[in-house]
């Protein structure tokens, strides 16, 4: 959830909360370094729609009891026990006190809400490496749905289990900033800053808001929601804003789960106060996946996502889709789009012309395929022709089949189907789905226009031999000469989800004429790219997205007056596979997701 620096995606918390608190701790500041920006509530940087939120000397609205769900049924479970010292319960205790008194006096506001959290003196913490800077427990809780490890599953955690009252004044305040969003989680963190991660159960939509006298502490996440329009007239929130500072104090923000994102430095308010408390709202993946009693609980508590039918709420259909393998009418839907565009949309043609298309692997276990423009068909056809014996058979007048270079790299690089050249001199070479790593194709630009194949490589960055791999990828390229054309695509993935790719990688990528600052490839990210061995750095054309994306770059190569290499005319598209889903009318029917 909140963040601090791990570059992949991670099953810790808040996908993962740790219902059974580890060992107490004093409230620790964060190890940031201390920030001079200020927050100010004017000067929002996100991309997506924030809501302010009430300052805590002002009154805020009031969630009535009247407005709240049911009152709780009589429990049959067995209460969770937290493993909390004395004087973490003394804390946690009288927080309860002060929420029970709120909610009495139908208070459920921002200030309010402030005042009891704030005035915590003693924090639970939980084992969250993933997010915390130096990979010790954190002082911090989760509300609501939790994932209990050891087999357990889904469970109330055992702070909402022990301190209802505090959960329901949360949880009462939470539904009245953020009408219509749907949580089931509330995870509630205290002076540290999150390093840079991805949640892993997070199902994706959260809202983030920090309380308490600080400076700084804003979120940086790696991209925003932006609002697009379907084929029926309504919109769609989907990723694509880019990257982003989202101010959050005393005031909601809505980010993505799963984007990188990471807490910022704070320090000390001009009063020389210095808590931050922050509050996610959040869904876990499986809140519609609980047993029944859960489920009841969780409403009784004010949670309004919390389910035991499977029943998937409107509001996160379209992210349901982008974390899960597709399956049933959804993948239909996408081979039969796949099959449209390979209809209307073949290769590009010209002198130079070469192209990519791909997508990773939760759709369809992956696609992907690379075209250039060579010469050689055209010249054997006008020999055959010339030499053709009268009354000779019609030779058909498809494409036929191109012989590539036999791979150098010891890792498969077998086609299911050969490489074609058509009457246009297109060379098309569809890869094979399912297999991970980098896809590579080296071309050398001729006088001509023509593009003659150099090598057809697979570089396994995936698998134990990630950084054997990404040597020999760096050296392949180290030793092409000048002006040497790369084409590099992906069919399933190009990485480990939890093994980031090697320095080494983008040092290799550079070297073909990418820019310095390079966004991480990501697990299951489709990524395309389209270089030159010694072009200037930002010369390339590269492009990466989220897995339900197809990608698409076009561009010319072709050498200049002085010989030099030029990657020009470039194009690049994008479709997202979500979106047509939904708008097909497809039933979003999705697998779960597998390793």
């Amino acid at each position: 959830m909140e963040s601090f620096l791990k570059v992949s995606a991670s099953t810790d918390a808040p996908s993962k909360p740790t219902d059974s608190d580890a060992a107490p701790s004093k409230p620790m500041d964060s190890d940031a370094a201390p920030s001079k920006q200020a927050d100010s509530p004017s000067k929002s940087t996100a991309a997506a729609p924030s809501k302010q939120a009430d300052s805590p000397s002002k009154s805020a609205p009031t969630a009535k009891p009247t407005d709240s769900p049911p009152a709780k049924k009589e429990a049959t479970k067995k209460k969770a026990a937290g493993a909390w010292t004395s004087t973490v319960k003394k804390s946690l205790a009288r927080a309860e006190a002060a929420a029970r008194d709120a909610l009495a006096e139908n208070d459920a506001s921002t200030a309010r809400v402030e005042a009891v959290l704030c005035g915590l003196d003693e924090w639970p913490t939980q084992a969250r490496p993933n997010v915390s800077p130096n990979e010790k427990p954190v002082t911090g809780m989760c509300l609501g749905a939790v994932n209990v490890l050891g087999g357990v599953g889904m469970q109330v955690s055992a702070v909402s289990q022990n301190f209802p009252k505090l959960t329901e004044l949360v949880a009462a305040w939470t539904r009245a900033e953020l009408p219509g969003f749907p949580f089931s989680s509330l995870q509630i963190n205290y002076n540290y800053a999150a390093k840079k991660h991805v949640d892993g159960n997070n199902i994706g939509p959260s809202y983030i808001v920090s309380l308490g006298d600080h400076e700084g502490g804003g979120l940086w996440v790696a991209d925003t929601f932006v609002e697009k329009a379907t084929d029926d007239g309504g919109t769609v929130l989907r990723g694509g804003g880019g990257e982003a500072v989202v101010e959050c104090h005393r005031r909601w923000s809505l980010f993505d789960g799963n984007s990188e994102h990471m807490t910022l430095p704070f320090s000390p308010a001009a009063n020389g106060g210095m808590t931050r408390v922050s509050v996610v709202a959040f869904s876990h993946s499986s809140y519609n996946k609980l047993d029944a009693e859960t489920a009841a609980d969780m409403a009784a508590l004010g949670f309004t996502a919390g389910s035991s039918d499977g029943a998937e709420l409107d509001y996160f259909k379209p992210f349901r889709i982008d974390k899960s393998e597709l399956a049933g009418d959804a993948l239909d839907s996408y081979l039969e789009l796949r099959a449209a565009r390979k209809a209307a949309r073949p290769p590009p043609t010209g002198a130079g012309a070469v192209g990519i298309e791909c997508n990773g692997y939760s759709a369809g276990k992956g696609a992907g395929w690379f075209s250039f423009v060579g010469g050689q068909a055209a010249k054997k056809r006008r020999i055959d022709a010339f030499f053709k014996p009268k009354n000779a058979a019609p030779k058909p007048a498809g494409p036929v089949t191109y012989e590539l270079p036999k791979a150098t790299n010891k890792v498969s690089t077998n086609l299911e189907q050969p490489a074609t050249i058509d009457g246009d001199n297109v060379v098309r070479v569809e890869l094979p789905k399912n297999r991970v790593g980098l896809w590579y194709l080296e071309l050398d630009p001729k006088p001509s226009g023509a593009l003659q194949c150099c090598a057809l490589e697979r570089f396994d960055l995936y698998n134990d031999a990630t950084f054997v791999q990404s040597d020999a990828f760096h050296a392949h390229v180290a030793a092409l000469p000048p002006g040497r054309v790369v084409l590099i695509s992906i069919t399933d993935t190009a990485m480990a989800k939890t093994r980031p790719l090697p320095k080494k990688v983008y040092d290799t990528l550079r070297l073909l004429g990418a820019p310095d600052h390079i966004e991480p490839i990501g697990y299951r990210m489709p990524f395309a790219f389209i270089g030159a061995r010694g072009a200037a750095p930002g010369a390339a054309s590269l492009a990466l997205d989220k897995t339900k994306v197809i990608l698409r770059l076009e561009a010319s190569a072709k050498r200049d007056g002085d010989g030099a290499v030029v990657i020009a005319d470039q194009n690049e598209e994008r479709t997202d596979i979500t979106e047509h889903v939904l708008t097909s009318g497809a039933p979003a029917d999705a697998a779960p997701a597998t390793e």
